[in-house]
């Protein structure tokens, strides 16, 4: 499986490989990666996350982003999937040479990832400078019709533990811009939030 770089600027990415049950990255020689995820801690830049309509095919991609006004209504084709982008920040050697990854899709798996870590903190999201972090526990497989997809178990940091945007994203502005990855509907996976995890680098 081959992902397309997320929004056509040469970033350094993350994605999810549903169907293998990895994580995989871009390298700096236009490569890609499997990563194990699995206890990685993960910081996910919902302030600045993006819904649109996404589409992908063999050598092609076309992403577009909804606007906080924007309503879902019909999808540009019969290509097009609901999907969300934003970045996802990590400090484990693993992410290679960038800490800041995009990551982006359309698979239920990727939606229900993003929509159910955005609820696990939707209630502490008034603080722009705090990128809410989770760590990865485990990520299962599922047969789902004649394919199959993963659930993402994870827990969430206590909120004083959570990255700080001028530590791990200095050359980012800080423009919150939607609640947009709240607006998809979501079955999420069960979470915790344990006070007694080592949450410190």
């Amino acid at each position: 499986m081959h992902f397309p770089r997320p929004k056509g600027d040469g970033r350094p990415w993350i994605g999810l490989d549903a169907q293998a049950g990895v994580f995989r990255i871009s390298t700096p020689e236009g490569e890609q990666e499997v990563i194990d995820a699995k206890n990685l801690k993960f910081g996910l830049d919902l302030h600045n996350a993006q819904q649109g309509w996404l589409a992908l095919g063999k050598g092609f991609r076309d992403w577009l982003p909804l606007s906080a006004e924007d309503e879902w209504g019909e999808p540009p084709s019969t290509e097009h999937r609901p999907g969300i982008e934003l970045d996802l920040i990590c400090r484990d050697k693993v992410f290679g040479d960038a800490q800041v990854r995009v990551f982006n899709g359309a698979s239920l798996a990727v939606t229900n990832f993003i929509g159910a870590v955005a609820e696990a903190v939707n209630g502490n999201l008034d603080d722009a400078e705090a990128i809410p972090t989770i760590r990865i526990k485990d990520i299962k497989k599922r047969i789902i019709g004649k394919g199959s997809s993963v659930t993402i178990d994870f827990d969430v940091a206590p909120p004083d533990k959570w990255m700080r945007r001028k530590d791990v994203m200095p050359d980012a502005a800080e423009t919150p811009t939607t609640d947009a990855a709240t607006k998809s509907a979501v079955s999420p996976p069960t979470t915790t939030e344990d006070d007694d995890e080592n949450w410190d680098d």
